[in-house]
């Protein structure tokens, strides 16, 4: 029903072009790691820009955020 996408630090905005291509056509939630965990934050500050992202994540936190958006108990 629902993909979800992670975009981490790094370099560029192909992650974002990719994720919204498939947005088009899939349902997806997008969650993005946090700057101050970033050491680059181009990929994340790229998908952040476009409006479309459900959850800003510390690093530390985003396999708990996975887990709980996918209905893992």
């Amino acid at each position: 029903d629902q993909i979800i996408c992670v975009v981490l630090t790094g370099i560029g905005s192909d992650g974002t072009k990719g994720i919204t291509a498939l947005a088009k056509q899939k349902n997806v939630h997008i969650i993005a790691q946090s700057e101050r965990t970033c050491t680059v934050y181009g990929m994340p500050k790229s998908i952040v820009a476009t409006g479309k992202v459900e959850q800003i994540v510390d690093l530390d936190n985003i396999a708990q955020e996975i887990i709980t958006n996918v209905g893992v108990r």
